[in-house]
């Protein structure tokens, strides 16, 4: 009996030790594990919005007035500026693929119909020219065909994409 008195309020003891520690090991494992799923959380938040400025870039780059812009016609016929532009909208496109990780599917998709897009109007620019016409008159179709059809694609891809980022906040 009078080991009892002494050893039943110990054991109490120790157990309660035992479950307020197992509890308070727990709470700071969980608190633990959600701080590094914010961290991550924030570092792919900042590689996601890197993504959605590479693709607004993108869709700048490749748009007519810029590309024409850009790409100068300095000693080029219609048929090698016409290479020089699908060649640089390839490139970019290329150079821009892997963030399709970071984008949902539909801003991808809209982003290469944008890119198509581009590529036909080029291609049908250069249709009622001879390969061997200036440059300068490939330029001036793609930009007078882009102000009477307009380049809907660009211009929806680009507002998508921007309504996708505001979505993140």
């Amino acid at each position: 009996m009078e080991i009892l008195k002494y050893t039943l309020p110990a054991i109490v003891v120790l157990l309660c030790a035992i479950f307020v520690l197992r509890a308070v090991l727990k709470y700071y494992l969980v608190k633990q594990s959600l701080e590094g799923k914010r961290e991550t959380n924030v570092k792919t938040i900042q590689i996601r919005l890197q993504a959605y400025e590479r693709i607004i870039l993108f869709l700048e780059r490749v748009s007519p007035q810029q590309l024409v812009l850009r790409l100068g016609t300095d000693g080029l016929d219609a048929g090698q500026y016409q290479r020089v532009l699908l060649q640089s909208i390839r490139e970019e496109f290329e150079h821009n693929t892997a963030q399709q990780i970071y984008i949902s599917a539909k801003a991808w998709d809209l982003v290469k119909s944008a890119k198509e897009s581009m590529v036909q109007l080029i291609n049908k620019s250069k249709d009622g020219l001879k390969d061997d016409s200036p440059a300068f008159e490939l330029a001036s179709k793609i930009v007078e065909v882009n102000m009477l059809e307009g380049n809907k694609q660009i211009n929806g891809a680009t507002i998508f994409v921007k309504r996708e980022v505001m979505e993140l906040f």
